[in-house]
């Protein structure tokens, strides 16, 4: 993608056009690189999953699984299950395993 498309996107995005919040998101949620600073990406994932982003909301949970945050994954999954996200059942399933291994190793 030409670096003037995505400015134009990232333009759009923070003037606060859904569109282009959401083709950002995409972009993101496809690992597009765009930017390796993991701050601006959660942040712009948060955004879009304040609007009930499906993709956005799913990222939020894998991230916060990944770093073993399990309520945050788990709130964050449950929402982008709800909104059609259809890889959240499947990282909902690798959280509540995690749980449980976590318990059992107690």
């Amino acid at each position: 993608m030409a670096d003037n498309t995505v400015e134009k996107i990232f333009i759009a995005a923070r003037s606060g056009d859904d569109k282009g919040l959401k083709i950002l998101v995409e972009m993101f949620y496809k690992s597009l690189e765009i930017t390796s600073d993991e701050e601006i990406a959660l942040s712009w994932f948060c955004r879009s999953a304040n609007l009930g982003e499906a993709e956005a909301l799913c990222c939020l949970g894998r991230y916060s699984l990944r770093n073993r945050e399990y309520d945050k994954a788990e709130k964050w999954l449950l929402q982008a299950r709800e909104q059609g996200c259809s890889e959240a059942g499947q990282y909902l399933d690798e959280l509540y395993s995690a749980r449980a291994e976590e318990t059992l190793e107690k």
